[in-house]
Order: C-alpha cells, then structure tokens, then sequence
C-alpha cells in the first residue's frame, strides 16, 4: 500500500462524503482510503478541525493513509480500528498507544517522538531525525528505517526488531546499527551507486544475526565482516566485489553463500 491508493474501489453502492472542501462519492465497501494531500479520495479543508464522523458511512474502512496534523486522526484511527496507516509529513510528538494499529508506514522529518500500541508489527519510518524518541513495544518489530536528508540512527526504542531493513546513500557506517541486539534478518541497501559498507566491526554486536543481505554496496569487500557465530546466509547484488556501474559482471561465489 502506497499514498498512490486513493480508494480501493469495489462493486456496491456509493455514499457521498463531504468533510466540508466539496463532496465525493466513494464506494461504501472501500476498506482503504486516502485523505489530505493532492491525492485525497475525498477533498479535505486545508486547516482546522475535520468531522471524522463523515467516514461512518464506510463501515469496511480498515486502511487509511493521511497527510499532515493530527487534526484529529489518532482518534478516528482509535475508535475504527484502524490496522494500515500511512501517515506523510508526520511531525512532533504522536501517541498511537490508543490504537490497533499493525502496519505504521511515516514520512518522519519532523518527528520529535513516537510511541506504539503492542499491535504494530511493522514500522517503517522515512528520513527520522536523529534525536527522535520511538517506543516500540513488540518485541518481533519488522523495522524499515529510510534514510535521506537527516543524520543515520536507530532510535533506542526500536532495539527489539528482528528484522531491520536499512536504505541510505552512497555509503552507510554498520556502527549505527549495535544497538539492534535482537536483530536476525538485516537488508543494508545502497541508493546511490557506488556504495560503500564501512566499520562493519559494528556488526559484531549484532549476536543473533542470521542473515545478511547487502545491496549495491559495488566498493564494499565482504572480507571485512567481522567474525558472526550465528551467521547462515550472506547475500550481496553487485555485478561483482569492486566493479563500478558499467564494468562489466563477473560471478564470484562469496557474493551469495550459506554458512
């Protein structure tokens, strides 16, 4: 599920939806919405309060995907139970504690803190600020953290994940991730060709890891992992350890093996 989801449409009759920026008529069986933002399912005033009771009338609504201020959507999210939420320009302090949600996805630049309900399973946050606050209380958290503009780091609330995947630029340092102790499945991608994995010392404390998958990391050498007793897989995609984009592929047999 993307922001790209307007409306998942159905067959059914239509209720009209008015929120006070002009009407539409949605399907009364869509389960996944999106509101706020230029993709709006249904036109959203610009500031102040929202009449969240207007979405009574989409019983099925189980998905929500919004843009901008609370403005009340925590508690909309609380009293449907709602279980997908994407949430874009996400900022300041959020308490999803009240909600059932299992599947959080935010655009968290200005995010100052975060807690969450036992319920969320996955979390992926986009370009977190480094000093951001996370509660996490599951303790199998899928963890994606992407990040962009803002300093790497790994909020100290999320250190239960078991499976982490990190994006970042041309080169990531594996010392942001020690303190992701309970981590067994690890995705590190590069997003910006050549890229580079350094200090992979850091991985050492990363006791339970199982599997490592490190994507387009073309100036890495895996050589410099460090010892990893509980390591089974290692996977890499490059066209071969060293090579730059536009040289040619070669197939090395460390780049995907099992211990």
């Amino acid at each position: 599920m993307s922001a790209g989801i307007v409306a998942c449409m159905s067959s059914g009759d239509y209720v009209e939806i008015d929120f006070g920026a002009g009407p539409a008529n949605v399907p009364a069986s869509t389960r996944q919405l999106t509101l706020g933002g230029r993709k709006s399912a249904v036109p959203v005033p610009a500031d102040g309060p929202v009449d969240w009771s207007r979405l009574d009338r989409l019983p099925d609504l189980d998905s929500l995907s919004w843009t901008g201020a609370d403005r009340g959507v925590v508690a909309f999210v609380a009293g449907r139970r709602i279980t997908y939420l994407e949430w874009l320009d996400a900022a300041g302090d959020i308490d999803l504690t009240p909600t059932k949600v299992a599947e959080l996805r935010m655009t968290a630049a200005d995010l100052r803190s975060l807690r969450l309900p036992a319920s969320t399973t996955m979390l992926l946050l986009r370009d977190p600020p480094p000093t951001v606050e996370v509660d996490a209380p599951h303790e199998g958290l899928d963890l994606r953290i992407f990040f962009g503009d803002q300093e790497p780091a790994i909020p100290a609330g999320v250190a239960h994940a078991r499976k982490v995947w990190v994006k970042a630029g041309r080169a990531f340092s594996a010392r942001v991730l020690t303190g992701l102790a309970d981590v067994e499945s690890l995705d590190i991608e590069l997003l910006d060709p050549p890229g580079t994995l350094t200090d992979t010392d850091g991985l050492a404390a990363l006791p339970r890891l199982r599997a490592l998958t490190v994507e387009n990391a073309y100036d890495w050498d895996p050589a410099t992992l460090p010892d990893l007793p509980a390591l089974r897989e290692l996977d890499a995609t490059a066209p071969r350890w060293g090579a730059r984009p536009g040289q040619p592929s070669e197939p090395t047999s460390s780049a995907s093996r099992s211990r």
